[in-house]
């Protein structure tokens, strides 16, 4: 199973932006997201002040899918109690964690 989000009134503000090289963390975590298969239109950039912000790689419109995540990538449980047990354990494994 994938999650799809549409591009719904979906906007990159780009004023007053300079972009500068991607940080170490920034890149490993577009590593990490190509690893766990997660699929985007969109680049991640970053402004010289540290904000990011995403630009499209293609035309998108309404029916666009901006987002495109496979559940093995998603911290899931059927309950809210059974999911903030997930998220304590997932923080408790600190760089162990498949998530940090």
């Amino acid at each position: 199973h994938n999650f799809h989000f549409s591009n719904l009134y979906f906007h990159s503000i780009l004023a007053h932006s300079t972009m500068v090289a991607l940080t170490k963390s920034t890149t490993q975590f577009l590593a990490w997201t190509a690893s766990k298969g997660i699929e985007t239109p969109l680049d991640l950039n970053e402004r010289s002040d540290g904000s990011r912000y995403t630009t499209a790689k293609v035309d998108l419109d309404n029916t666009s899918n901006i987002l495109q995540v496979p559940i093995s990538a998603c911290i899931t449980s059927d309950s809210l109690d059974g999911l903030a047990e997930r998220l304590a354990y997932e923080r408790n494994l600190e760089s162990k964690s498949e998530f940090k």
